[in-house]
């Protein structure tokens, strides 16, 4: 539970006002359509409704990309973080040769080998679109990861598996902390996955 210093804190915060925003934007366009839906017993959805539905989803997945985001920056900063980037960018610079090579063949008509000069002038160009390219699908990846944790983090506060789990958890060993920390956590991390941003999340958030 947070404390009332933490909820005024997170009410001053521009970001987070715009999350619960969009929030309730999405959510209030698509239970109204829902109830809609109920009261005229439709099987589909006509053309104003597929509108409605789209932007209450597109606000809800706006929201959620915001709070990634926050993981993101907090990711990026910690030393690990500064690791993958190192490693990332070595990366995106090997692959960044094949499409070198083949502009390069395909321009002179000869073997790229035989114009190092330029098959590295070439590279160098092209490593910033080899970046980009993975680095949206990286984020799309771990944006889909980040929320089927977040739903596999509520189905588990939800009973019996709830109790399951904190059986589980103090019937292990003192010494196997980090479970427990993990159990604890599940809320706090579903609570910060859409709406707590008065702070900087810790990495990794356990």
């Amino acid at each position: 539970m947070n404390s009332p210093s933490a909820t005024n804190m997170f009410f001053r915060n521009t970001t987070d006002r715009l999350v619960l925003r969009l929030y309730a934007t999405g959510s209030g366009l698509l239970l109204v359509l829902f109830a809609q839906l109920c009261m005229s017993n439709s099987q589909s959805l006509s053309g104003p409704e597929t509108a409605v539905a789209g932007v209450g989803v597109a606000a809800l997945a706006a929201g959620l990309l915001l709070r990634f985001n926050a993981m993101f920056r907090a990711f990026w900063s910690s030393s690990f973080g500064k690791l993958a980037t190192v490693v990332y960018s070595a990366l995106a610079t090997v692959l960044a040769i094949r499409p070198a090579k083949n502009i390069v063949a395909n321009a002179l008509q000869l073997p790229p080998t035989d114009f190092p000069v330029t098959l590295g002038f070439w590279t160098v160009l092209c490593t910033p679109e080899i970046w980009l390219i993975g680095a949206a699908i990286l984020v799309f990846i771990c944006y889909v990861l980040f929320l089927c944790a977040v739903a596999i983090a509520c189905l588990s506060t939800r009973e019996p598996i709830d109790s399951i789990l904190e059986l589980i958890a103090h019937a292990m060993a003192s010494r196997w902390t980090r479970p427990r920390r993990m159990v604890a956590a599940r809320a706090r991390f579903v609570v910060f996955a859409f709406l707590d941003t008065s702070r900087p999340p810790q990495w990794p958030y356990c």
